[in-house]
């Protein structure tokens, strides 16, 4: 259903999480500054690198609780939040299926009626952007921020 190549997360100057999804070990995705925990998929060659392929919504990688850090809680980034990966859907994604999400204070992409959607949420407020031109088999760089 999906392949994610590289996973770039930055937070200010201090902060860096990097998952190039080059390797796995035990269900174990590796990368410099995180272990996750990882639910099904495999690792296939990616836009750059390799990638780790999801072909089910029960395949997925848990980088683990973050609720108290910038990562999981967009009201602590003092300096704002980067993430950025490549994607390629293998085929139409199901409705509601999550790309990611960092917590329910945080960032959550998903595909919802036909558009891959990105939600940010601070507090009480939240932002929205959504794009529907999102083809199976393309590879996509994603990028979204949070000031």
């Amino acid at each position: 259903m999906l392949s994610i190549s590289g996973v770039f997360v930055m937070s200010g100057p201090l902060f860096c999480y990097q998952m190039p999804m080059d390797s796995t070990r035990r269900l174990q995705a590796i990368g410099p500054s995180v272990e996750a925990t990882v639910h099904g998929g495999m690792t296939v060659p990616g836009k750059i690198g390799d990638a780790m392929q999801f072909s089910s919504t029960n395949d997925y990688i848990d980088g683990g609780d973050h609720t108290g850090t910038c990562l999981g809680n967009l009201l602590l980034c003092r300096d704002g939040l980067t993430i950025s990966m490549w994607i390629q859907l293998l085929r139409q994604a199901e409705e509601g299926f999550v790309f990611l999400s960092t917590g329910a204070k945080g960032l959550q992409m998903f595909y919802a009626s036909g558009e891959l959607v990105v939600v940010a949420q601070m507090g009480t407020r939240y932002w929205q952007v959504s794009w529907e031109a999102v083809a199976v088999g393309r590879w996509y760089f994603v990028e979204v921020s949070s000031t």
